[in-house]
């Protein structure tokens, strides 16, 4: 089973969106105004996304967001 997390990128620039794509990451929402990305991605590739995410340019901080309830994971839940 795999361990979700929603993390707040802050960012500068448009470009910068097109580059974060190409990780093994899941973009949720972006806003352009306030130069954030919502994105979810696994725990255990939190300490691999930081580093990738220090190599691309406009790239400020990452913070794991604070409204993100683990009790609340889809994966473990059934729809029926």
């Amino acid at each position: 089973m795999l361990s979700r997390m929603c993390y707040v990128i802050y960012h500068r620039g448009s470009q910068f969106i097109k580059k974060i794509d190409k990780l093994n990451i899941d973009r949720v929402y972006t806003s352009k105004k306030m130069n954030y990305t919502v994105v979810y991605a696994d725990l255990n590739y939190e300490r691999e996304l930081k580093r990738l995410l220090r190599k691309i340019r406009g790239y400020k901080y990452i913070t794991q967001s604070k409204i993100f309830n683990t009790d609340l994971n889809l994966i473990d839940s059934q729809v029926i």
